[in-house]
């Protein structure tokens, strides 16, 4: 696992965050691996977990999570300590601050490194034959054991075997991290196993996705009408279309949202929507958010609604269900936070659902700008939902494969 950690330092504010955070390929399927100090006390607390995904959020497909090991300094004036009785939890008198703090770091951190998955194929090797060896069984072990043992003329009493005292040695109420099982060194095969595995380029390697270099990729062909095959030196891309397209129309609204450059697209004619009283409250309360994504809307009478316009890109959707869905989405929020967060993964659905398919027939004109665009992101490696938008193949590997080389 110690390949995979990245360092993080950094201060504010009368606050310093220092440990390790993972890549996003070491994620895991809970929280066992999220591990805070919040002044030398080891603690389980809901801001510090939320502000550490929400970095890794651009990273991990859902449901995942991930590894790391922070320690929290701060003045003891802005956290209470004595919340629990053991000291594993904590109150923030600047909950906001903290959350800020930490989110900002660790996304930082991860947006300075290449996050490119490296398919490394293994060519298939036979296991080797190793004959079994005769062991005594391990009640006749201990016996024996027992039997000869000078504590048992001593005593009388059987001692127990180091291994099984040792074993009986465990905390208690501790928390154990699900650690992942990686190899210590990239090139090594598992015998019988012909698949590929992924991994991801080492920190201190050369970043290969950057604007700068757009005219060493060159274009081969597409698979499948669906994956992007590019040449770049000794290096062989893999771009899932529809997953980089995602991406790009993502990065793009967001980034026109930040700004407030926002275009609308009007709608010809307009559409009449009728809301309930409840959704008529959620309008009324978020009308600026509606309205700073692209949406014109104006009360006609009663509970009924003209929809003039939505955001530009977005017109392959239905604008009813563009405007509804959000409408929905947006009545559990109690806090701007929380509104931020219902407006970026809204983004992220409706620019899965504009994007180009998987399926669908690109131009090569077409997949130029794709890539040109893709490669001008920060974070081109995953769309907004966690999967790649491209896999790497090196030329050494393939040639291992072939048998070119051994």
């Amino acid at each position: 696992i110690s390949d995979a950690l990245l360092t993080v330092t950094a201060s504010d504010n009368g606050m310093s965050l220092t440990g390790y955070v993972a890549r996003p390929y070491v994620a895991r399927n809970n929280r066992n691996c999220e591990i805070f100090f919040v002044n030398g006390h080891g603690v389980n607390d809901r801001i510090l977990e939320k502000a550490v995904e929400t970095a890794y959020k651009p990273f991990l497909m859902q449901h995942r999570f991930p590894f790391v090991f922070l320690l929290l300094a701060l003045d003891p004036g802005m956290v209470d300590l004595n919340v629990h009785p053991r000291k594993t939890e904590v109150k923030f008198s600047m909950g906001t601050t903290v959350y800020d703090f930490v989110e900002s770091a660790v996304e930082r951190r991860l947006r300075d490194t290449e996050h490119l998955n490296v398919v490394e194929l293994a060519p298939e090797k036979k296991p080797e034959y190793k004959p079994e060896k005769e062991a005594p069984e391990p009640f006749e072990t201990v016996r024996s054991a027992a039997v000869f043992s000078p504590e048992l003329m001593k005593t009388g009493t059987i001692p127990q075997s180091r291994e099984i005292s040792q074993s009986l040695e465990i905390p208690q109420n501790r928390k154990t991290p699900d650690i992942p099982v990686v190899r210590e060194t990239p090139d090594a095969e598992v015998p019988g196993e012909s698949i590929s595995e992924a991994r991801q380029l080492d920190l201190f390697e050369e970043k290969l996705i950057e604007p700068s270099k757009r005219p060493q990729f060159r274009i081969v062909g597409c698979v499948f009408d669906t994956y992007w095959i590019i040449e770049y030196n000794d290096r062989m891309l893999m771009i899932d279309q529809h997953a980089a397209h995602e991406k790009v129309m993502y990065e793009d609204f967001v980034k026109s949202y930040k700004e407030k450059k926002v275009v609308s697209q009007y709608i010809d004619p307009p559409v009449m929507i009728t809301l309930d009283a409840r959704q008529e409250m959620v309008i009324e309360r978020h009308i600026g958010a509606f309205e700073s994504l692209g949406f014109e809307i104006e009360k006609f009478e009663k509970n009924d609604y003209v929809l003039r316009a939505i955001p530009s890109g977005f017109m392959k959707l239905e604008e009813r269900d563009i405007f509804t869905g959000l409408l929905d989405e947006m009545s559990d929020t109690v806090s701007d936070t929380d509104e931020i967060s219902v407006i970026h993964d809204r983004l992220a659905q409706m620019s899965c659902k504009a994007a180009v398919k998987g399926g669908d027939r690109l131009s090569l004109m077409e997949a130029e700008e794709l890539l040109t665009r893709l490669l001008s992101l920060d974070n081109p490696y995953n769309c907004p939902h966690g999967r790649p938008t491209m896999v790497e193949f090196t030329e050494k590997d393939l040639e291992k494969f072939f048998k070119r080389i051994v």
